[in-house]
């Protein structure tokens, strides 16, 4: 009930609840529960962004789950108490505490908790500049979700790994983490696609079953009545006229019903189409409406922005997915107040937004990037009597890029948006770069720009506009 309360955001009520299960356990020295209190006392402490209560809350969870006994509890508090330790870059201490953890799980052999030990062992091991080891030991875990298709786990994972490869500086294998944890990400789309779409057939299915049913029990009373009629016919010719007249209205009837029930299905398919195209959190289309649309057209024209949200993960992790909703559906409205209405802009996926608008001057496209970047900086978002500051890093190009001949495809003028993006994440968040020119006349030469982009750009392979935003108001998030 406290998670529950904790994941809809009522830390509060969570706490409290927390604080009453932990009053029973004690009371009837049930330990193994006290270990599950502590746990959760932990987790509303990371909400609350206490530390100090977190990392207690941990030690006194391996203590009680050391004293009933209980060895998956224990490699859970370990390798929680481990990732603790990263997130105060205590890289040393929180590798040596997943080296405890690491046995204790696969001793009580618990798989879940086996893979954050070991992902804890890498990241703590890149955290001290042992990158190879650290970078192997992540993807051996990630290979075990991959056999498993755990495509929700590769996604998180990758992102970290990326995350982390990124603190340390080393850029090149941070992308690189970056691109696994996009397809990842494409992935878990896909699947949560299919699997809605699968629900709504099969829900249609029903209907559809239920329908002939009850038209075959309509028929079988059709033919009872109409033995019944050919008897009263024989025996009273007189009503002929009569019945004819009820076979009529009969008929009226079940054409009436027919048109109503090809009248719902019209409706419903309809409905499908939307649930499939657009997001449900913020209204926006979605990314299977952008392919569709660029399906339609190989050459990519028009100009492309891809936006992605700074520190997003942070605000989730520190105020709960709720408080991330409310900033998903903030930052969607402030971007069509300042789109026109024939613009299209689409929750591309997670944190990621993608604008595609018409051509225009360059600098009408430079001066669009800024006041996107404006408005979401502008003011913060107010959560839960909490002002989080939004800011995102663009990336974006007008198609087809100056000075040409080379035309791209959309999956190459999205490549090229998204390493924009990512560049201007690396140049310090809160800014757009912008594709101006691009000194490439072949696939060979885009592919060769693409493996290293940042240094084509330095070469002077191509020409940025990088955008500053405005500084971000509210409190840090």
């Amino acid at each position: 009930m406290a998670d529950a309360y904790r994941r809809a955001g009522h830390l509060d009520k969570a706490q409290a609840t927390n604080n009453e299960a932990r009053a029973l356990a004690t009371q009837h020295g049930d330990w193994r529960s006290l270990t599950e209190v502590l746990l959760m006392e932990s987790i509303l402490a990371t909400a609350r962004g206490d530390m100090r209560a977190e990392m207690e809350a941990l030690q006194q969870a391996i203590g009680f789950a050391q004293r009933g006994g209980s060895l998956r509890d224990e490699a859970l508090a370990t390798g929680n108490l481990s990732d603790a330790y990263l997130q105060r870059k205590d890289y040393a201490q929180a590798l040596r505490t997943a080296e405890r953890a690491l046995p204790l799980a696969q001793q009580a052999h618990y798989r879940e908790a086996e893979n954050l030990a070991q992902l804890n062992m890498g990241f703590a091991l890149i955290g001290l500049r042992r990158k190879a080891e650290g970078v192997a030991m992540v993807r051996r875990v990630v290979e075990g979700y991959r056999r498993s298709n755990e495509v929700v786990e590769i996604a998180e994972t990758m992102q970290e790994l990326g995350r982390m490869l990124e603190d340390t500086g080393q850029w090149a294998d941070a992308y690189a983490a970056y691109r696994d944890y996009r397809q990842a990400a494409d992935e878990v789309s896909r699947q949560a696609r299919s699997h809605a779409v699968l629900e709504l057939q099969e829900s249609f299915d029903a209907e559809r079953r239920q329908r002939e049913r009850a038209l075959l029990a309509d028929e079988g009373h059709l033919k009872e009545e109409a033995l019944t009629r050919a008897n009263l016919v024989f025996r009273l010719w007189v009503l002929v006229s009569a019945l004819a007249l009820v076979l009529l209205a009969l008929a009226v009837f079940f054409y009436g019903r027919m048109r109503r029930l090809q009248a719902a299905l019209r409706s419903t398919n309809e409905k499908l189409k939307v649930q499939g195209e657009q997001d449900p959190l913020t209204g926006l289309a979605n990314r299977r409406h952008g392919q569709t649309l660029m399906a339609s057209s190989v050459v990519a024209r028009g100009t492309l922005y891809l936006l992605d949200l700074d520190h997003f993960k942070h605000i989730n992790d520190t105020y709960g997915h709720a408080a991330g909703d409310v900033v998903l559906v903030e930052v969607a409205r402030r971007l069509k107040a300042v789109l026109r209405e024939n613009d299209r802009v689409y929750r591309w996926g997670g944190e990621e937004f993608l604008i595609l608008v018409r051509s225009s001057t360059p600098e009408q496209t430079d001066l669009l990037a800024q006041r996107m970047l404006q408005a979401l900086a502008a003011l913060p978002v107010m959560v839960d009597e909490r002002h989080l500051p939004v800011t995102a890093s663009m990336g974006y190009a007008d198609f087809p890029l100056a000075p040409g001949p080379l035309e791209l495809q959309w999956p190459q003028a999205l490549d090229l948006v998204d390493a924009a993006m990512y560049l201007a994440k690396t140049q310090g968040r809160n800014r757009a770069c912008g594709i101006r020119h691009l000194s490439v006349h072949s696939e060979a030469e885009l592919q060769s720009l693409m493996q290293d982009f940042e240094g084509s750009w330095r070469r002077g392979g191509m020409t940025l506009i990088e955008t500053a935003g405005l500084p971000a108001l509210g409190a840090a998030p």
